[in-house]
């Protein structure tokens, strides 16, 4: 297993650390590949050819091509999509909140959207869903180019892109494949009734990987009428999954979680004060479900 990094660069440069998809590592399976194309998804590929270079020999080592970046300015809402020939595998990877206030003014906006026309059921956080809004022309003109070639669809995201990843099945159009969607450290995205049509979608996997004390999965607060969707991927603090684990044994492992923080990197130089934080970084989520 991968050390648990407790760094700030973690937390908040998380495209700092070199891709674990390669050539001679082994292959991951498809939670291990979407929880590090989230991470991925950090590299600023849109803007900077070394950082794109960097994405498509990691994508390309695992099989991948057709890589295209997506960028939407107004929104400040970023990505990427690729598609694995063997199996017809299309994976769009969605980009969380950089460490700049734009993104986190997206992430405030905690009133709720109700849809005009049904464009999604039920009510949604409305900077979560004007972001991927902005998003669905690209990645559905992507999504009809590789038509012909695309047996399954899979989206995934960490923090603000795991929000987006949760929205993008009902605004995508005429996709008639196998949907899953696979998210780290995702804030809560709208009310029952949205959770509800989502789970009642044909063809469509939803699941959430929850880190321990992850502070971002704490919002926005079920008081304003926010729940959860999809099935919980429980992380304890040793970055074992515990799918079947109670609340009862979740709140234990939290609290255990904290004190080990305390003692082994709460007063160390360059570390986030609060586990609840450490818990964010992207590669913490990788480090759990890779091989």
């Amino acid at each position: 297993m991968l050390p648990y990094d407790a760094t700030r660069d973690a937390l908040y440069r998380p495209q700092l650390r070199a891709p674990l998809l390669r050539d001679d590592a082994q292959a991951p399976s498809d939670t291990a590949l979407a929880a590090e194309c989230a991470r991925l998804a950090y590299l600023q590929a849109e803007r900077d050819p070394a950082q794109a270079a960097t994405l498509q020999a990691a994508l390309a080592s695992q099989g991948f091509s057709e890589l295209q970046s997506f960028h939407v300015p107004h929104t400040h809402s970023q990505g990427f999509a690729a598609l694995r020939a063997r199996d017809g595998l299309a994976l769009v990877a969605l980009r969380g909140s950089q460490a700049e206030v734009r993104d986190w003014a997206q992430n405030t906006k905690f009133v709720m959207l109700e849809a005009r026309d049904g464009l999604w059921p039920g009510r949604v956080h409305t900077g979560f869903v004007q972001a991927a809004a902005s998003l669905q022309q690209p990645i559905q003109a992507w999504l009809d180019r590789t038509a012909a070639q695309r047996r399954s669809l899979l989206f995934c995201g960490h923090s603000l892109g795991a929000a987006l990843a949760t929205l993008m099945p009902v605004l995508m159009q005429g996709v008639d494949v196998p949907q899953r969607v696979l998210t780290f450290g995702s804030p809560r995205v709208g009310d029952a009734a949205f959770v509800h049509a989502l789970a009642l979608r044909p063809g469509l996997v939803v699941q959430r990987a929850v880190h321990a004390t992850d502070l971002v999965c704490e919002v926005p607060p079920q008081a304003l009428h926010y729940v959860h969707a999809g099935d919980r991927l429980y992380i304890d603090r040793r970055g074992l999954v515990r799918p079947a684990a109670s609340d009862g044994a979740i709140a234990a492992d939290r609290l255990q979680a904290q004190i080990d923080y305390a003692l082994a990197y709460q007063w160390r130089p360059g570390t986030p004060w609060l586990r609840a934080l450490a818990d964010h970084a992207p590669i913490n989520y990788v480090r759990a479900f890779w091989p």
